[in-house]
């Protein structure tokens, strides 16, 4: 269920693979709302709903979330240009720190998709079943066909590291490859967490109660709610992927590192650039409560 689709996947955020991130603002507006409609099959009012709750949303994610992130991206751009060695250990501090954001950030969501759920009929909780379901059994061919998912998860790694440095060396593509055969992604787990987090939902429906504390936790306690055997193999997969990008970053040539180094300035720059920006709105409508006339 991969935190229920309702405002999520904010990850693009924090690591953003667009070349701006006024366009990854633009992406995610679009994307949200067609992933929930994916599963809920939203009417003309849901649908409106959800856009106008994004962009207020991600709003507050400029002006609350932004300025961490910029911080953590610009200790990393000091580490890149230092050309010191990298080890697992800095990486997976980044990532304890980004992931520590993005959960700070996924709370802004929580009240939009209270409102939402609520307004859920029957039938769109049915077609949520059909859509779990169907995704379900897209895992499970790739469960059964291992070749295919190392593939597919080669070609998914692979473009998550070129978007950071311009395309691969033959020797990082090889550590890349190396990677997705000895490390195959947790299929299993992943499955028998989804459908546990699945059933937890729909179960959640029998009260009011329920419902808003399935919500609740989904965004402010999200880990609370994973499997054990899940959260266990995703930790491993997830310590030996840190050391994957850390063995890549000691082998940058040096067009890849001034690469890198531009693409996190960048990042970095626009977050804070976009902070600022909804700060002077905020600063110029007070205004306007005081002096409507000037404006």
């Amino acid at each position: 269920m991969k935190k229920l689709s309702l405002f999520l996947n904010l990850s693009f955020f924090f690591i953003p693979a667009c070349s701006r991130i006024d366009l990854a603002e633009a992406w995610a507006n679009m994307y949200i709302a067609d992933h929930i409609d994916q599963y809920f099959d939203m009417n003309s009012m849901q649908s409106l709903f959800v856009k106008k709750a994004v962009k207020e949303d991600i709003d507050k994610i400029k002006t609350e979330i932004f300025p961490g992130v910029a911080a953590e991206l610009d200790r990393i751009e000091l580490l890149i240009k230092s050309k010191t060695a990298v080890s697992s250990e800095q990486i997976s501090r980044s990532h304890t720190e980004f992931k520590k954001i993005f959960y700070e950030g996924l709370k802004i969501f929580e009240p939009s998709a209270q409102k939402f759920v609520q307004k859920l009929s029957n039938d769109q909780i049915e077609t949520f079943k059909k859509e779990f379901k169907k995704k379900s059994l897209e895992l499970a061919v790739d469960l059964e066909n291992p070749d295919g998912a190392i593939e597919k998860r080669f070609d998914v790694i692979r473009n998550q590291i070129e978007i950071w440095i311009g395309s691969l060396t033959i020797e990082q593509r090889l550590l890349v490859q190396n990677f997705t055969k000895v490390n195959v992604l947790p299929l299993k787990e992943l499955i028998h967490n989804r459908e546990k987090l699945s059933k937890e939902f729909l179960d959640s429906f029998k009260s009011s109660a329920d419902q808003r504390k399935f919500i609740n936790t989904l965004f402010t306690n999200y880990e609370s709610m994973l499997e054990p055997a899940y959260r266990r193999a995703a930790e491993f997969d997830l310590k030996k992927y840190f050391e994957l990008i850390a063995s890549v970053l000691n082998k940058l040539e040096p067009k890849q590192r001034n690469h890198l180094i531009v693409i996190i300035s960048e990042r970095s720059q626009e977050m804070k650039k976009m902070f600022q920006d909804n700060q002077d709105k905020k600063e110029k409508v007070r205004l306007t409560d005081f002096f409507p006339h000037s404006f």
